[in-house]
């Protein structure tokens, strides 16, 4: 199997990120040096994943985090896990890839078994493997897990042997074993994913993006000054009491008759208006609630 370890530079092109202002950097970082102090205060495993998850929380833009059966910790969207942890201690070497160009690890076997586990029980929607421990962070899309391993008809067996009981070993280890040798030699599958240290400082400012829901959830990326999201759109015309239609292929904008908009409270108290004026007066207050709007959303960025 080959290996592509990308820059986080490069791994970040895929996704919709923007820079941190200075200010958030300095609380990330705050934050980044308090996960490193008390981590290294116990070097037990369960200890370690307990700082982890303190610290995704700490970051307040993921809504639950939790363990999951066996699965270290998962941040979950709409009560299902998107993005799935494996984590091991900072002294547990062995179980924990020992090269940034070669994942084969039993870290790396068990986050397949339980990407495996996860869509057998109807989960479609996992965004992201993580691979750490509480400093070394190996991101992997989660896309690439279900061709690779998903699809495997070796694997698929091997995973039945273990969670059915279908081989004389049905022991995890022997999962595993199997899966890793099966992989080690299997020239046909490479897999991209990227890698950082926490303790490398010059990286934060893309650790940060890299951490954020636009990525390990595939997010879209906050209203920004020259953006609007389809929901305010939708609501704008609506408050202007406008109504999109298609016309030859071409997207028009007409005066709807829908009630309490303020085309409608225009045209009730000014019977006698026209169109054109009707129009005029509507383009107007569209273009102070689009200031409004745009003003908020950059003080908001600037935070």
């Amino acid at each position: 199997m080959f290996f592509h370890c990308l820059s986080l530079e490069e791994f970040l092109k895929s996704y919709h990120t923007k820079k941190p202002s200075e200010s958030i950097l300095k609380t990330f970082t705050t934050q980044i040096e308090h996960l490193l102090s008390e981590a290294s205060k116990d070097t037990k495993e369960e200890y370690q994943k307990g700082v982890i998850k303190d610290f995704f929380s700490s970051l307040q833009c993921y809504n639950k985090l939790n363990i999951k059966n066996d699965i270290d910790l998962a941040i979950y969207e709409n009560d299902e896990v998107r993005v799935l942890f494996e984590v091991k201690s900072l002294k547990n070497k062995k179980e924990f890839p020992n090269s940034t160009d070669n994942l084969l690890s039993k870290a790396f076997g068990e986050s397949i078994l339980y990407y495996i586990r996860e869509r057998k029980s109807g989960n479609n929607a996992i965004k992201h493997i993580i691979l750490c421990n509480y400093t070394s962070f190996f991101i992997i899309p989660a896309k690439q897990y279900e061709h690779l391993f998903y699809n495997d008809k070796f694997i698929n067996q091997k995973y039945k042997e273990c969670d059915f009981n279908e081989g004389n070993d049905s022991g995890t280890q022997a999962f595993y074993d199997s899966v890793l040798e099966h992989l080690q030699n299997a020239q046909d599958k490479s897999i991209t994913y990227t890698h950082f240290d926490f303790k490398n400082k010059a990286l934060i400012p893309l650790i940060y993006q890299a951490l954020s829901p636009q990525v390990l959830l595939e997010q879209e990326s906050y209203i920004d000054a020259n953006t609007l999201n389809q929901g305010f759109y939708n609501e704008l015309l609506y408050l202007l009491g406008l109504q999109e239609i298609e016309d030859k292929g071409k997207k028009i904008i007409i005066p709807s008759t829908t009630e309490n908009t303020l085309s409608h409270a225009t045209k009730a108290q000014y019977p006698n208006i026209t169109q054109e004026e009707l129009f005029s007066l509507l383009i107007t207050w569209n273009n102070r609630i689009l200031f409004l709007r745009l003003l908020e959303s950059m003080l908001l960025s600037n935070k």
